[in-house]
């Protein structure tokens, strides 16, 4: 293994004990079977062998490889957890029980279009330019703004989420890791209707959500808090440093990741889901688009429409 270190783990100590090998290399070396030559091995076996000795050469050598397999396996499984990554940034499994696809809808205003089909616009919504541009729905801002577009559903055992969506242009100063929380798109789940203390007098309470964003610094398979929500919310860039302009796929199993952020045994129906921009304490604005979002579980009753 050489000089590679641990992907994660609270220091930079090697993923395996250097003198591992070596201590299992002077084990077998007792018993000839390592360092010697193929000659020496079998006139060693042969002498065993003459002596009655095969067993207890077995049960040795049997002993020796199953001691370095005891030191060997925490490792193996360490960095099967390590490089598979989270369990909610595999692929999660069931049908599309409900799509949201722009692609179908010509250039222009999209605002007209949000309302008809149930989308509230919260906050600076109507600054961020919403509009249909190359089979995409795209957000922009040139300016600190802060928006959201929600829409009340219910949607029933649902296990996974896929969204198709990009950034053009990342507000400049956003990092998630120096507490900076802004974000040039977002799509936020709610699940159920019990609302969970924000942690703050000032701010109303909501229920569960996750929101899956798209940043520039932070890093994929984190669960981020905000400055409020921390009991109830919890927010995941996926994918990461994307670049400009580029189409990326989000596959994120949103049943896996509730129950374990959350410590619930079950997940609640999506009672509503959302996107969002906001650029406030960042410079430059941002641009970003959704080209679709699939909710994937199990087909079932879904109360929802979308006009075309």
């Amino acid at each position: 293994m050489g000089g590679r270190r641990c992907a994660l783990g609270p220091s930079d100590a090697p993923c395996a004990p250097l003198d591992a090998r070596d201590r299992r290399a002077s084990e077998l070396d007792s018993l000839g079977v390592l360092t010697s030559s193929v000659d020496e091995r079998r006139k060693t076996a042969h002498s065993h062998a003459e002596r009655g000795g095969c067993l207890c050469l077995f049960i040795k050598y049997f002993r020796v490889y199953t001691g370095a397999l005891r030191r060997i396996l925490p490792i193996a499984v360490f960095f099967a957890i390590a490089f598979s990554g989270p369990v909610w940034a595999e692929y999660p499994s069931g049908k599309a029980v409900f799509t949201l696809d722009f692609s179908d809808q010509a250039d222009g205003d999209a605002k007209p279009w949000l309302k008809a089909n149930g989308f509230q616009f919260k906050l600076d919504a109507d600054d961020l330019s919403p509009h249909f541009s190359h089979k995409r729905l795209v957000l922009e801002t040139n300016t600190a703004a802060a928006g959201y577009f929600l829409k009340r559903v219910n949607l029933p055992n649902v296990k996974g989420i896929r969204i198709f969506w990009g950034v053009d242009r990342y507000p400049q100063g956003a990092d998630w890791e120096q507490g900076i929380y802004r974000v040039p798109i977002a799509v936020v789940i709610s699940f159920g209707e019990t609302k969970i203390d924000s942690g703050s007098f000032y701010i109303p309470d909501v229920p569960y959500f996750i929101s899956l964003f798209l940043g520039e610094k932070e890093k994929s398979g984190r669960a981020y808090t905000g400055k409020h929500y921390k009991k109830g919310g919890r927010y995941f860039c996926e994918p990461c440093g994307g670049r400009p302009g580029r189409t990326v796929v989000t596959e994120f199993d949103l049943a896996e990741a509730f129950k374990f952020q959350f410590g619930q045994p079950e997940i609640p129906p999506v009672s509503s889901f959302g996107f969002q921009m906001n650029t406030e304490d960042t410079q430059g604005g941002a641009r970003a688009f959704l080209k679709k979002v699939e909710f994937l579980g199990d087909e079932t009753n879904v109360d929802i429409s979308i006009a075309s």
